[in-house]
């Protein structure tokens, strides 16, 4: 049953597993020679994008564009064969039905920015069809990405919200060739069986790759950053499940205990869940913890030492 929930959970907001820092605004891109085929790529979506200004995401098939289309202004990230995402920007007024999704939760309090809607994305997930809006959001001196959309659950109109580990644009890909070098370097070295992978680009270009791959039929999900180094592993269909959080690290049981957000917070609803997945060498430790309506999804690694975290609040209307 917990595996099940958490299935839900990936296929619904597709995790998000990245460590949580703070990072400075994405800089003004130095312009590239246009590839026709990216251009070619973006118009399919934006007939009449105009100003166009492209930058390498790190290979030479998959470039971060700037772009307006009738006086509005886009950021997207497009291969030569297909766009892959597009986030229009908006007004930088908050809106009111963020206000009153937020207050009185534990995760209220922070500043707003960079207000931008995912207006297109190739893969449209079951929950949202592609459509998202988003928001850096600085809170307890991280800066985080917002993101808030609506969805249906059991027949109920559902307002689904998170706080994820900051990132400027998402995009999914089911070509190997997507990511960079050393993850892929990385994943050749294991033997794996590519099945598809979510990059995250932070506001330096920098990419996180949660990774879909089999190993001997097992499926898992990697997470690796820019540079090849697999931070976190989770196997998808076996892993070893706790039933209590004494069985924990005593260091995660202490990052817990003395964390104030997390108060209140029990091993009880849908996706509560504790569970450890080895790799290799590679130990990581999965902790779901829910208070009502409101989860916190973290992941540890084999010290008791904090790898990610994300926030998750479900608002129905039934």
């Amino acid at each position: 049953m917990k595996q099940a929930f958490t299935t839900v959970y990936i296929l619904l907001l597709g995790l998000l597993t990245l460590a949580c820092h703070q990072q400075a605004d994405l800089q003004p891109a130095t312009q590239e020679t246009q590839p026709a085929n990216a251009i070619a790529a973006i118009r399919t979506q934006f007939p009449n994008a105009e100003n166009m200004l492209f930058t390498s995401l790190g290979t030479n098939t998959l470039w971060q564009v700037s772009f307006a289309q009738r006086n509005t202004q886009y950021t997207a990230a497009t291969s030569g064969q297909k766009l892959l995402v597009a986030y229009q920007l908006k007004s930088p007024t908050q809106p009111d039905s963020l206000v009153s999704l937020i207050k009185s939760t534990v995760v209220d309090g922070g500043a707003f920015s960079n207000f931008r809607e995912q207006d297109y994305s190739w893969y449209n997930d079951l929950a949202n069809n592609g459509k998202r809006i988003l928001a850096d959001y600085d809170w307890q001196n991280t800066r985080y990405t917002f993101r808030w959309g609506i969805t249906t659950i059991n027949g109920n109109i559902t307002y689904v919200t998170e706080v994820l580990p900051f990132y400027q644009l998402e995009y999914r890909t089911e070509s190997v060739d997507d990511l960079p070098a050393p993850v892929k370097q990385a994943m050749a070295n294991q033997y794996l069986e590519f099945s598809y992978a979510l990059v995250q680009v932070d506001a330096q270009g920098r990419k996180r790759c949660t990774v879909y791959v089999r190993q001997n039929n097992n499926p898992f999900e990697l997470v690796y950053d820019n540079e090849g180094v697999l931070l976190q592993a989770s196997n998808l269909q076996n892993p070893q499940y706790l039933n209590q959080i004494d069985q924990l690290p005593a260091s995660i049981q202490t990052y817990l205990h003395n964390t104030p957000e997390l108060a209140g917070f029990a091993l009880q609803g849908q996706f509560a869940l504790l569970s450890k997945s080895n790799f290799g060498s590679l130990q990581t430790y999965r902790v779901n913890l829910q208070k009502g309506r409101q989860t916190w999804f973290m992941t540890f690694d084999s010290n008791g030492q904090l790898i990610s975290r994300a926030y998750l609040n479900l608002v129905s209307n039934g």
